[in-house]
């Protein structure tokens, strides 16, 4: 039998930091686990999220129709209160992590209106029931930005995704990580590495703009 590499070892700041919680943190997610998952402090602390950033926002929670037949989908939409800086203003769309299985619109957004405050943008979060379907066809998609850890689960994934996106003809920046785990950058945002892929995001959002 091929013995099984070792994986890529932690950031070292990122590795202090999971070094600390350790005992919360459990293997995996069973069934079972979901409902105490969507309690978690994380989920509950992202209701309390100041949605305005100190006045900069107005939010406000829309329902528009969902497919026939389906129920309404709920909408988070935070506008900038100061008037727009000249043409139209750029629609940052958030869909919050979670696995499929927990979290809610708020979840994460943060990051997405840190963009929009730099940005003069419009973030809308939807709050979604069912996990969006990944298309075969890889053509013609809007340019994309993928990031992932060395050291993450969904590393291989990304990273293949990235491939089939240029094999199709079709813009992708790919960034690799080296000892990031997956989220880390939410999980522990005053980290080196950590900050240097929140700006490469907000880089690619500027120069994607400015096209």
């Amino acid at each position: 039998m091929t013995p099984v590499p070792p994986p890529p070892p932690f950031d070292p700041e990122l590795a202090a930091a999971l070094e600390e919680v350790a005992g919360t943190l459990g293997p995996g997610l069973t069934p079972q686990d979901i409902e105490t998952a969507r309690r978690s402090p994380a989920v509950e602390l992202s209701a309390a999220l100041d949605l305005t950033m100190d006045g900069a926002f107005e939010a406000e929670d829309r329902e528009v129709p969902g497919p026939p037949g389906a129920p309404r989908v709920s909408l988070l939409i935070c506008r900038p209160t100061a008037p727009p800086a000249g043409g139209p203003r750029p629609v940052i769309y958030h869909v919050h992590g979670g696995g499929m299985v927990l979290g809610n619109s708020r979840l994460g957004v943060e990051a997405a209106l840190n963009w929009a405050k730099e940005l003069d943008g419009i973030v809308v979060s939807v709050e979604y029931r069912l996990a969006p379907a990944r298309a075969e066809d890889l053509s013609g998609l809007p340019p994309a930005f993928l990031d992932v850890g060395s050291a993450e689960t969904f590393r291989d994934e990304v990273v293949a995704y990235a491939s089939r996106i240029w094999q199709a003809g079709g813009a992708a920046e790919l960034h690799v990580w080296p000892g990031g785990f997956h989220g880390f950058d939410g999980f522990v945002p005053q980290a080196a590495l950590s900050r240097a892929a929140r700006a490469a995001q907000l880089d690619w959002l500027r120069r994607l703009l400015a096209r």
